[in-house]
């Protein structure tokens, strides 16, 4: 089963509410809500920050495919990023951009996005 579409049922599950009352709550179509849970449609932030309020679900729970890809991305680019510092000049401007680069790839290199890792 999909991640999201775990999260956003067992978050609605645990309000005990049917997604037929869920969807009159949202102000929207139930049919919708039932294929934002099968994952047939991606669910708008404001579905996901709604689930968030009612079941009290942390926020990244329904985003942990993006959060990972964003994570891969930003440790990637950061990557780049000093490799391309490394070759330029040596001034003080560039030393600091590298030693703060260097501290967020250590921070997020610290941090475990998959489902169950914490965030620190």
């Amino acid at each position: 089963m999909n991640v999201l579409t775990n999260h956003l049922k067992q978050a609605r599950r645990r309000t005990n509410l049917s997604v037929k009352d869920m969807a009159f709550i949202l102000q929207m179509d139930s049919s919708n809500l039932s294929k934002y849970e099968l994952r047939k449609l991606y669910p708008t932030l404001r579905v996901a920050l709604c689930y968030h309020i009612l079941s009290k679900t942390p926020l990244e729970k329904f985003f942990i495919q993006e959060l990972v890809e964003s994570g891969d991305s930003l440790v990637e680019r950061i990557k780049m990023l000093l490799e391309q510092i490394d070759t330029e000049d040596s001034s003080h401007k560039n030393l600091i951009r590298s030693e703060s680069l260097g501290t967020l790839l250590s921070d997020l290199t610290k941090i475990d996005l998959t489902e169950n890792g914490s965030h620190e």
